[in-house]
């Protein structure tokens, strides 16, 4: 199956997923001002995620280049599956086995429950914040508004799951409130 993806053979998977990392872009179903590639989104989310681990005031998070390092493969199997929207993964059968299958095993960093829910509010403050930016229609303010909402849910329940403490989840909002919307003083609200 592998190689029903593969245009340069097996021996240059890993190769073949940095070379289409740039090519692949996201919100293709979104009218926009600008293109975002993979390989910009993957590189926002890994230095935000790096900014608010190591600034953290205690060790939650993995070490910054574990941080890093996982942040940028986060979405990698995208560069063989393309920008398949978070509401439509859950209705395609055999997703996953596709994309255990594209990911090249050198791309699997293992880090911890912590820091995996760092890379996944990064991830979507780094959609809100492009989706604020360069949306150019209705539409996409109705994902700007959903993907917020989401976000503020996702920091509620990782805070929960995990059992951050107060100060922990003030700091991770107050970075990405930041860099969501660029020090306005918008607010991402800690948990109520």
């Amino acid at each position: 199956m592998l190689d029903d993806f593969l245009v340069y053979g097996r021996e240059n998977h890993a190769m073949e997923s940095v070379l289409r990392m740039q090519s692949v872009t996201r919100w293709h179903m979104l009218e926009t001002s600008s293109n975002q590639s993979l390989a910009a989104h993957s590189a926002n989310v890994a230095l935000l995620a790096m900014v608010i681990s190591a600034t953290a005031s205690i060790f939650y998070f993995d070490p910054s280049p574990d941080v890093v390092a996982a942040a940028l493969v986060h979405d990698i199997a995208e560069v063989f599956t393309g920008d398949i929207p978070s509401h439509m993964k859950a209705h395609l059968k055999g997703l996953e086995e596709v994309e255990q299958v594209v990911v090249h095993p050198i791309f699997e960093v293992e880090v911890n429950a912590n820091t995996r829910a760092l890379i996944k509010l990064c991830d979507m403050a780094d959609a809100v914040r492009y989706i604020r930016k360069h949306a150019t229609d209705a539409t996409g303010t109705a994902v700007y508004e959903s993907l917020h909402t989401q976000m503020n849910e996702k920091l509620a329940h990782f805070a929960e799951v995990l059992q951050w403490p107060e100060h922990l989840v003030v700091h991770v909002s107050e970075h990405l409130e930041k860099y969501c919307h660029e020090c306005s003083g918008a607010q991402i609200s800690p948990l109520a």
